[in-house]
């Protein structure tokens, strides 16, 4: 049973560096729209967007064999049986989790972007006390 769900991640990990590919290659096609929406303040948030989609799709692969290969590194200590077997499987089960961190990741920024320009708008509201005159 253990093995038939290391044999499915494999493939769903397989699916997604396909899935990963034709992502890379429309987000490429689309790179001058992209680069034309940085023109307007009104489809920035367009750019923006295609921005964090291209760097999550570009460094997951990358992410992902950084993740197995310290996985098979401390892993090959493990020997062979039942533990190592759920240990190759909770390993293909956090590589097939970085592209969801990548994203989460990558929406950091602009959540404090967004908080810093809310606490700048609070700031401009607050009432300052004017100087007084001839002083």
């Amino acid at each position: 049973m253990i093995v038939l769900a290391l044999v499915v991640t494999v493939a769903l990990l397989a699916i997604s560096y396909v899935v990963r590919m034709a992502v890379l290659q429309v987000l490429i096609a689309t790179a001058p729209l992209a680069a034309l929406a940085t023109i307007l303040p009104e489809t920035r948030g367009y750019a923006r967007t295609w921005g964090r989609l291209f760097v999550v799709a570009l460094f997951m692969q990358a992410a992902q064999v950084m993740v197995l290969r310290v996985a098979t590194v401390t892993g090959l200590a493990a020997g062979s049986g039942l533990a190592a077997t759920l240990y190759a499987l909770a390993a293909l089960w956090v590589s097939l989790k970085v592209p969801s961190f990548l994203a989460a990741a990558a929406q950091v920024p602009a959540s404090v972007a967004a908080t810093g320009s809310g606490v700048a708008d609070q700031a401009r509201r607050i009432p300052l006390p004017l100087p007084a005159r001839g002083a």
